[in-house]
């Protein structure tokens, strides 16, 4: 299923799954898939050849192969078998983004390959190559993951290819047989073939061919033939194969063994003869109990009871294979392994002598586990092999019982009872194991390599096992290619029911590094965690240590003690019947008058096995006379014993002999007596005088010493790298008094001590008989703090990192500070913290609860390279309203978007642009830039720039109209906002700046009246105007002229009555003329004109007239009505 969102959600796909059985529904299961589509990704998924669609058709190019390939489709081939095909997948992404490529292609088509070239480059190329065979037939399908690296969320695509391969026939493999033996044929590829023959004996279906046509007939022919099979259905790819049958010349083979009968655990000599004779190779099975199972003649030993069949595989030089066997039954008892032994075998003539003669069978089967009483083997020993794996681990890898890629290394090794039993071991005493080695890539000599074991009911290793007992103290072992045996100077006791554990550990190091590769051994792999190991260059390796475990365990060879049969059906009979109270028992006594030798031979009666052992008794009357001196200091040779026998019978030169009673080993011995022996240690000891003629006698002395010295130190302790340790140490035993010397030199019983590494501090304590022990207590140190390491980081400005330090190592809870440039940031193994400028450099130091130095790890946190949006203008600031011209200055790549502070949308220009600010305040520009990357920084340019207001212009004269007598006038400023102010006075007649003075006074003339216009400028400090004007008058006194008598008689004088006067507007004046009875005669508005004397273009009569006036002052809004008489004179 395939879909192209269009948009951010979340979606639930259900998938309903129906299962059929012969046609009826049986089950149906219901899938859900949760697809989360974020609506805010801005990066697009990187591609392959074509734009990715439905179905993830990727594409690919280049195509080429064998003859069948063909393309089917953008992302499909069909093919033939054996064909080989190849081609490439191109990738691209549409940001550029680094692309990674990776495919599933190896484990879907095995045998293919996928090469990627320029991996994680902007266009990396993916080779595909494939060849398959007729087992890959039908449709084969491969996937590829592509990837960028965009951050913050990368994009991912898939795209699936699809390889149909199909039918082809295929033969089985070549065959080889020997004589007239047959072979199984098949046939692979369809359902219809026949076979035919390309060289070689003719088919005779019945006689040399089972059947034909058919899928897998058996030939047998004469010679080697080649043999041909054809599907004749099959069109589409080839529909033949071949397969040769290989005759060879037969052979005859005769098996034998030495014996057919045994008792459990002989040896058997097995041999295979060829005829005709030549070159053979065998392998012999079972291989377990052979000495070597590829040579006609190894050596068997028998260890399980009942029928065995031991088979061989031989091969001719020319090829022919055959296998025989034989059968070998093997007694359930165990041969017979004795040994005489006697109360005394040295009698004293005169004490009529008696012995009791006792049959001891073998070795004793032990009831626990723990180190053995001593390392003997009665009766021999045998080996016993656990693990026949041939695999071998590389010169680096651990388990490494011999592994020097570090300096030392301690393994632990489990083998359970089963196995040792299925093996042939039921119990006994081991004596030594041994390691097959099968390089020598390093060192071939170790030193300090020490041996430990321990009985355990552990099934399979996960800690270390405690109580492990020293079988081999730390000696220098040889190895060499092949089992290197390594000898228990302990033996050690196994019971036959617990798990056996095997520790090895050496130690190398000397205060500097001195390795070099592993030696490895053979292994077989285990299902449980059989095998323990830690390996250090540090020192210390063999006392502790996290383990590792593993379950490629080392094969082991184990030397045992052989085991003692069930001796309730052995016979015994003794010989001679001499001084001897009965023959038939395995424990008689006898009283022997003179030398003599007893022999025992022990049958068990249900196999047959047998033995024989004997034992010299001699009668001695020579009688040792010991003296001795103790030894002055515990487990030291300062004693002595002197001898000085009596009873000699005139024999001049005897024999003495000083044996250890426990070891049963001479310590010293000579002929001439009397001898004293020095440097005896304290112990039981024999002292046997011989005579040199088979008469001996012994006694038995004890050398003593004083109590051990026992050193008591204080407990190994581990503190931190740079403290400090108290060291103590007190004694008891020897002789008092005490003396100290520690390995540091010093000489008190309480030293303290600091060391830098894991270190043995060791003190010798001496008494006062010079008798010393030493010990040692072993400090070791917490480890160092160590914080891993914290990549480099890329952030955005203004981004927070979070980081979380991982720290091991110290004592206690660890303490985690960060620094920025080392300065304190925060606390804590998680840090969140926002970058507060540009590259940073991130420490944090680790502290634990004591000493242990700090450790620190740091880490670079770069910005992605974007910058603070730089801007400029034309001009900050202008009268409202104001244009001003913006310029970006450091955007490069990046896009800018402005807010302009004035409430406005944003908007984005990454070019010069004009602007223009339409009310009066001062706007904070606000710029962002976002970088390809997807950060963002901005500046913020605080009152960047202004639309400044205007101010107001107002004033009120004082007065605002006068009269010429009083032409000083004060004007008052009432104007808000300015700054500066300019005066104009009598701007209509005068435009020039007549006064700055905020509140000026001015005196107009006063010789002529007038109407002046006053204009104040008001500037504020960013030069915004306004203006005002107002008007002051200055006026003459008012006064009006009025005639009383007028003569209109045409002679030129005193013709027409007007008015006249001073300060009188002539843009508000009326005059009228009634008559006595109140008739309007005359009328006029214009001051300069006067009444002639007529009405209606006729004279009026002489006589008294009646005149009214109305005007208003010229320079003052002042209004006046006067009415008076004038006469009409002719």
């Amino acid at each position: 299923m395939c879909f192209t969102p269009n948009g951010g959600q979340i979606c639930v796909i259900s998938v309903r799954i129906d299962e059929y059985r012969n046609g009826v529904l049986i089950n149906t299961y219901f899938r859900e898939m949760q697809i989360v589509i974020s609506g805010s990704c801005t990066n697009s998924p990187p591609s392959s050849s074509a734009n990715p669609t439905c179905g993830n058709l990727g594409g690919f190019v280049n195509l080429s192969g064998g003859p069948t390939v063909q393309q089917t489709g953008p992302n499909s081939v069909t093919m033939c078998p054996g064909d080989n095909v190849n081609f490439q997948i191109l990738f691209s992404d549409p940001e550029g983004d680094n692309i990674s490529v990776s495919s599933n292609s190896n484990q879907s088509l095995p045998g293919s390959s996928f090469n990627v070239t320029c991996q994680n480059c902007q266009n990396p190329t993916a080779t595909f190559n494939w060849t398959p065979t007729a087992q890959d037939s039908g449709l084969n399908v491969f996937t590829v993951t592509v990837q960028d690296d965009a951050c913050p969320i990368s994009g991912t695509q898939y795209y699936t290819y699809n390889i149909y391969v199909f039918d082809g026939v295929t033969a089985s493999p070549d065959d080889t047989i020997c004589g007239n033996q047959g072979a199984q044929l098949s046939a692979s590829g369809g359902n219809n073939f026949n076979w035919t023959v390309l060289s070689g004996d003719p088919i005779v279906v019945g006689q040399n061919f089972s059947c034909n046509p058919c899928a897998n007939p058996v030939a047998t022919p004469s010679v080697t033939t080649t043999y041909v099979v054809t599907n004749p259905t099959m069109a589409s790819c080839s529909n033949t194969d071949t397969v040769t049958v290989y005759v060879v010349p037969d052979f005859q083979m005769t098996l034998t063994a030495s014996d057919s009968a045994v008792c459990l655990n002989d040896l058997v000599q097995l041999n295979v003869a060829y005829n005709p004779a030549g070159s053979y190779s065998q392998v012999w099975s079972p291989a377990s109990g052979l000495n070597n199972n590829t040579i006609p003649n190894p050596i068997d030993t028998m260890g399980s009871a009942g029928s065995n069949w031991v088979s061989v595989t031989a091969t001719s030089s020319q090829g022919c294979v055959k296998t025989d066997s034989l059968e070998i039954l093997v007694s359930p008892n165990i041969k017979p392994t004795i040994n005489v032994a006697a109360q005394d075998t040295l009698l004293n003539c005169g004490l009529n002598p008696t012995t009791q003669l006792e049959v001891q069978y073998g070795n004793p089967i032990p009831t626990s586990c723990g180190l053995s009483a001593n390392n003997q083997c009665v009766g021999g020993s045998s080996q016993v092999q656990i693990g026949n794996g041939t695999g071998l681990l590389s010169s680096t890898t651990y388990p490494a019982p011999f592994g020097n890629w570090y300096t030392g290394a301690r393994h632990q090794i489990l083998y359970l009872a089963t196995e040792l039993q299925a093996a042939g071991f039921t119990a006994g005493k081991i004596t030594s194991i041994a390691f097959n080695v099968g390089q020598i890539n390093g060192i071939s000599t170790y030193p300090n390599f020490e041996v430990r074991m321990k009985c355990t009911n552990s099934t399979q290793l996960s800690n270390w096992e405690t109580g492990t007992v020293v079988v081999a103290p730390a000696q220098t072992i040889n190895i060499a290619t092949g089992w290197v045996t390594i000898p228990l100077t302990n033996a050690y006791d196994w019971d036959g029911t617990s798990n056996l554990l095997i520790e090895t550990c050496f130690d190398l190091y000397q205060g500097s590094s001195n390795y070099t590769s592993n030696s490895p051994t053979y292994y077989t792999t285990t299902t449980f965690n059989s095998v323990l190991y830690y390996r250090s260059d540090g020192g210390g390796v063999c006392y502790g240590g996290t383990p590792t475990p593993s379950a490629d365990r080392p094969n082991i060879l184990f030397t045992v003690c052989n085991a003692n049969a069930d001796t309730s059906y052995f016979s015994y009979s003794w010989t001679p019947n001499m001084w001897i109270n009965n023959t038939t028992i395995p424990n008689p006594e006898v009283t022997p008058q003179d030398t003599i030798t007893y022999t025992v031979v022990v049958t068990d009666t249900l196999g047959g096995c047998a033995d024989t052992a004997s034992l010299l008794i001699n009668l001695c009357c020579i009688s040792p006379n010991v003296t001795t001196t103790d030894a002055l200091c515990y487990g030291d040779t300062s004693g002595t014993i002197s001898i000085n026998p009596t009873n000699i019978s005139g024999v001049t030169n005897y024999n003495f002999y000083i044996t250890d009673s426990v070891t049963n080993t001479i310590i010293d011995s000579a002929i001439a007596l009397p001898n004293t022996v020095f440097n005896v240690s304290e112990g039981t000891y024999i002292v046997t005088v011989d005579d040199g003629f088979g008469c001996m006698n012994d006694t038995t002395v004890y050398i003593g010493q004083p109590d051990s010295i026992t050193l008591i130190l204080s407990q190994d302790t581990t503190i931190c790298l740079t403290g400090a340790a108290n060291l103590s140490a007190t004694s008891t035993g020897g002789t008092p008094s005490y003396t100290y010397l520690w390995n540091t030199s010093q000489t008190d019983s309480n030293i303290i001590v600091t060391p830098m590494l894991d270190t043995y501090y060791s003190v010798t304590v001496t008494d006062a008989n010079s008798c010393s022990k030493t010990d040692s207590i072993l400090v070791t140190l917490h480890p160092p703090i160590i914080v891993n390491n914290i990549p480099n980081d890329s952030i955005c400005p203004d981004d927070f990192i979070y980081v979380k330090a991982n720290a091991n190592g110290g004592f206690g809870a660890l303490n985690y500070t960060w620094y920025n440039n080392w300065n304190n940031i925060a606390t804590g193994d998680s840090l969140i913290y926002q970058i507060p400028n540009d590259n940073s450099n991130i420490c944090v130091v680790v502290t634990d609860q004591c000493e242990t130095p700090a450790d620190t790890a740091c880490f670079l946190v770069n910005w992605y390279p974007i910058d603070n949006p730089l801007i400029s203008v034309d001009t900050n600031g202008g009268c409202y309203p104001v244009t001003i011209r913006f310029t970006p200055l450091n955007h490069l790549t990046d896009s800018i978007v402005w807010n302009m502070g004035d409430g406005q949308p944003s908007f984005h220009s990454d070019t010069a642009f004009n602007y223009t600010f339409v009310s009066p305040d001062c706007y904070d520009i606000l710029v962002t830039s976002y970088s390809p990357a997807g950060c963002t920084a901005d500046s913020l340019y605080n009152n960047f720039v202004c639309a400044y207001d205007y101010p107001t212009a107002d004033f009120i004269a004082d007065p605002d109209s006068s009269d010429l007598l009083n032409t000083e006038v004060t004007f008052h400023n009432l104007s808000n906002g300015g700054v500066y102010y300019y005066w104009y006075f009598n701007y209509d007649s005068i435009p020039v700046v007549q006064s700055t003075d905020e509140n000026p006074t001015y005196t107009y003339p006063d010789n002529k009246p007038d109407d002046y216009t006053v204009m104040l400028v008001v500037t504020n400090q960013y030069n915004c105007k306004d203006s005002i004007m107002k008007r002051v008058v200055m006026t003459s006194e008012y006064a009006l002229y009025v005639p009383n008598s007028f003569t209109p008689n045409g002679d030129g004088k005193n013709e027409l009555f007007f008015i006249k006067g001073n300060s009188i507007s002539e843009e508000d004046f009326t005059l009228r003329i009634y008559d006595r009875w109140g008739h309007l005669l005359f009328e006029t508005h214009d001051i300069n004109e006067g009444w002639d004397g007529t009405y209606q273009g006729k004279l009026v009569q002489t006589g008294t007239y009646i005149w009214d006036v109305e005007l208003k002052e010229l320079y003052t809004p002042r209004r006046h009505h006067h009415t008076g008489h004038v006469n009409l004179l002719k």
